[in-house]
Formats: structure tokens, C-alpha cells, sequence
């Protein structure tokens, strides 16, 4: 097979909806690879949609996530677990790992001009170490390595080429209202990368 029609092929298989593409069964069909990069806020996230308080830490992160699509209603709904690896720059240096549940909406009016999704995901983030910003902020007795994730995520791509998306979404580790670690709400990621399903 020459590289030209090998790499038609494969454009071709890239371009089709999920729906079109048979799989063999439900563990070969649903998965994606995301990567990304953003940047950190230790302000109260109430203090950033709230009041605009917008500071930013010294701290970059880049990521990847894996993530597997576990079932869906309809073509309106899915349900999805992704485990994310993450590595901070900056004022802090530990890694991170986080392990959302998600539900992903699909649909929505405008979809044959750009295909649009929105997520919302909860589960557990684990860093390496407890992260030195949030420290800081609630002091060693009340900062944990383990803490709750909240994700919130937009996803933007070419009705042709529904497979290729380009995502921006929010990453939040808090206590919960201090059930976690006596820690209120640790930091608050905004990041932004693609995401290739397969």
C-alpha cells in the first residue's frame, strides 16, 4: 500500500462520525488521548466567577488524559472516566493525577457548524506531594495531597473532522467544604489543548 493511499485511509477513518465506525466490541470503541496546558489560581473559585478575581500563581501545568467512554443515552449523553497525568512548573513542582467520572452533553443547535460539547466531571486528585501554593495558602495542617476534582470542559470541532477537538476546561481540587483535608477550595486550573478520539 503506497503512503499516499494509506494516509487517505486513514483521514478518511478520522473523519467519520463515531456512530459510523463498527466496533469489534464496547472496550475497542470510545477512547480518546487529550493533551494540555494551563495555568493556576489559588484564589476562591466563589472569588473568581463571583467578584473577577483573577490572580494568578506562578505555577504552569501541562497534562495528557486517556479517557474511555463507558456508555451513552441516546447521541445526547455520554458517560466517561478519564485519568489525567499532570506536572507543575513554577512555584511548585509536584505531579498530579486525577480520576474524573463524566458526563458529556453532546447535542446542541449549532452542532452542523461547529460540533460543540460540555462536560462536567467529579472524582479524586492525588498529587505527589501536598502542592507548596496550597500550603501557603491554608497552612501545612490544612493542605492535603489527596483532594477532591471538579472538571468543567468545553469542546469545539469541525463537523468534518469530528474526531479531532480542541478543548478548554476548568481543573478544580478543593476539600469539599472542608470534608477533605480541613481545606476549603485548594486551586483552580484553566487549561486548553486537543483531544483526539479513537
Amino acid at each position: 500500500m503506497s503512503l499516499g493511499l494509506a494516509l487517505s485511509l486513514v483521514l478518511a477513518l478520522a473523519g467519520q462520525p463515531r456512530q459510523a465506525r463498527a466496533a469489534d466490541s464496547w472496550w475497542d470503541d470510545g477512547w480518546a488521548v487529550t493533551g494540555f496546558a494551563g495555568v493556576l489560581s489559588v484564589e476562591e473559585s466563589s472569588d473568581i466567577w463571583l467578584h473577577g478575581n483573577f490572580e494568578l500563581a506562578d505555577d504552569t501545568l501541562v497534562g495528557v488524559g486517556l479517557s474511555k467512554r463507558l456508555f451513552s443515552l441516546g447521541r445526547y449523553l455520554d458517560f466517561e472516566i478519564e485519568f489525567q497525568a499532570v506536572k507543575h512548573f513554577g512555584d511548585q513542582d509536584n505531579f498530579e493525577f486525577n480520576l474524573p467520572l463524566i458526563a458529556r452533553w453532546n447535542v446542541f443547535p449549532w452542532d452542523s457548524f461547529i460540533d460543540t460539547s460540555l462536560a462536567l466531571g467529579d472524582g479524586v486528585s492525588l498529587a505527589t506531594e501536598t502542592p507548596d501554593l496550597e500550603k501557603k495558602r491554608y497552612g501545612d495542617d490544612k493542605s492535603s495531597a489527596v483532594l477532591n476534582f471538579v472538571l468543567v470542559e468545553l469542546t469545539l470541532a469541525l463537523p468534518e473532522h469530528p474526531s479531532i477537538e480542541f478543548v478548554s476546561r476548568m481543573q478544580h481540587r478543593s476539600g469539599v467544604f472542608g470534608l477533605i483535608g480541613d481545606t476549603g477550595e485548594a486551586s483552580t486550573a484553566f487549561a486548553w489543548g486537543l483531544r483526539y478520539r479513537f
